[in-house]
Parts: C-alpha cells; sequence; structure tokens
C-alpha cells in the first residue's frame, strides 16, 4: 500500500513533460480540432518530481505518450522506473537509505 500512495504522490508531483506532436502541420486550427493527435514524450528534456513530506526528489520516465481528440484526452502511457529515484533534498548518504527505503531495495 505504502508504494501505491507514494505512485499517486509521484503523478500528483508531476513537474514538467517536453511532448512532440506527429500530426500534420499542414492542417488549419479547426481541422485540427477534430483529428486525434498523439504526443510522445520527449525522455531527455522531461522530469517526473516526487513528494513525501517532507522529502522531494526525481525518477526516470523512459517512454511515454497521450493521444488527444480535440482537448479531449483519450489514452496515455508512461514507463516511470521507480529504481531511478532520487532525493533532491538529503546529504548524499542520507538520500541513498531513503531511496532504498522508498523502493524496497
Amino acid at each position: 500500500m505504502k508504494k501505491i500512495g507514494f505512485l499517486f504522490m509521484a503523478a500528483v508531483a508531476f513537474t514538467a513533460v517536453s511532448c512532440s506532436a506527429e500530426a500534420d502541420e499542414n492542417e488549419n486550427e479547426d481541422q485540427a480540432k477534430d483529428v486525434a493527435v498523439t504526443y510522445t514524450l520527449d525522455a531527455a528534456n522531461s522530469s517526473l518530481g516526487w513528494a513525501n513530506a517532507p522529502h522531494e526528489g526525481l525518477v526516470s520516465i523512459s517512454e511515454g505518450s497521450i493521444t488527444m481528440d480535440g482537448d479531449k484526452l483519450t489514452s496515455g502511457s508512461f514507463t516511470i522506473d521507480m529504481n531511478s529515484l532520487t532525493s533532491t533534498d538529503l546529504p548524499a548518504d542520507k538520500a541513498s537509505y531513503f531511496a532504498g527505503h522508498l523502493t524496497g531495495n
């Protein structure tokens, strides 16, 4: 249960995602609203922040995408490596221990 709550907190603390659209750039704005568009995560320029009061940190996102139909989200998928969890507010020795505690390692 602790991991589910942590994953939820990580999702809530989502900080920044860069995406690129796979859509025909020649379409006008009105047509684009009626066409499903898939946005693919730019993993190199994206991060996912987590917060477990009072601590915070980052985890790696290896891939992801969402599909929008106009302004409606129709699907999405992200792959997050929970073993990449790092703490950004603790000294290195304590961060390593804390990360192991949260990941069960």
